[in-house]
């Protein structure tokens, strides 16, 4: 009895052992608590579901971009004021004028020449006058037109007062800070005196004349040959204003230059003008000539005599112990 008890133990403490051994075997399989109604259906696709939303952590967010750092502008450099350059009309004038104005602008300048060229023959004369006070190459420009090629029809003794004018404002064009100005006057005014010589136009004596004048007060070496050359001429006030033209031009290397011309035309005028053949115009010209030549030679020599013949006498003198000019006179004296 006892042996048949322990058998049936063995074998209940075996089948429990092979049991347990099962169960620990067997992988483990996730049962759902709770399943929907609807489990019974598939569940949807990654691509049904769309897109899923990825929440970072508040360290991983994306933060702005940090500001490029930015150049510290250098401090204003403190530079001195430049100098004001003034226009070349704004310069000073020669002694004895009065003080130019400074047109400011090109754009002033045309407006100025734009007056002038509207205004009545009549009034151009005192406008054509002004426009020597502006120093300009325009002014250069529209001067020539005039002096050479304006003209009143039916009307010469208003063409002769407006190229009168003319030639008279291009005597004031002599800048001392572009001497180039005064060159180019000088040329406008040779030209129009050859223009007057060739044509021997009714108003050339006038008008000739005023550019003679003109050439004095421009001072102009270039115009020193073409003054010398007049010294001839057989109008006896275009030699005699050429003559007095040449007092201008003090330099001494231009006063030796001076002396020879003068006395032998002042000696020709005066050797015709005593002629008992002489005609009323060769004896004008022994006094207008003769004046010149005595003014213009006192001044640029210091010397005075009232006759031709004894200025030769001095001249010849002074070359052979080689005389020296004086300095040149003060300007506007």
């Amino acid at each position: 009895m006892t042996a048949r008890v322990a058998g049936a133990l063995l074998v209940l403490v075996a089948a429990a052992v092979v049991g347990l051994v099962v169960l620990i075997g067997r992988e483990p399989t996730a049962t759902p608590l709770s399943a929907p109604a609807a489990s019974a259906s598939a569940a949807p696709t990654r691509a049904e579901r769309g897109p899923e939303l990825v929440t970072l952590p508040p360290d991983a967010a994306p933060r702005p971009p940090s500001p490029e750092p930015r150049e510290t502008a250098p401090p204003p450099v403190t530079r001195p004021p430049k100098p004001v350059t003034l226009p070349s009309d704004a310069a000073p004038p020669p002694a004895g004028e009065a003080p130019r104005r400074d047109p400011g602008s090109r754009a002033e300048i045309w407006k100025i020449l734009g007056e002038v060229r509207r205004a009545r023959p009549d009034e151009k004369p005192p406008l054509i006058e002004k426009l020597g006070k502006l120093w300009d190459p325009l002014v250069l420009d529209f001067l020539r037109s005039y002096v050479m090629g304006f003209e009143v029809p039916g009307d010469p003794a208003m063409t002769r007062l407006v190229r009168l004018a003319a030639a008279k404002a291009l005597g004031r064009m002599r800048d001392p800070n572009n001497p180039a100005l005064a060159a180019r006057a000088a040329q406008i005014l040779m030209d129009a005196c050859e223009e007057r010589f060739n044509k021997k136009e009714r108003d050339g004596d006038a008008v000739v004349r005023m550019c003679l004048e003109s050439f004095g007060k421009l001072q102009e070496k270039a115009a020193f040959g073409f003054l010398k050359s007049k010294v001839t001429s057989s109008n006896n006030y275009w030699a005699a204003d050429a003559i007095g033209a040449l007092e201008k031009y003090q330099e001494p290397a231009l006063v030796l230059q001076t002396i020879d011309p003068i006395v032998n035309e002042w000696l020709r005028a005066d050797d015709f003008g005593v002629n008992r053949w002489a005609n009323d115009a060769a004896k004008e010209r022994r006094t207008v000539v003769g004046e010149a030549a005595g003014r213009t030679l006192a001044l640029v020599t210091g010397q005075n005599f009232d006759s031709p013949q004894k200025w030769r006498q001095w001249w010849a003198e002074a070359q052979s112990r080689g005389w020296t000019p004086p300095k040149p006179a003060e300007e506007g004296k």
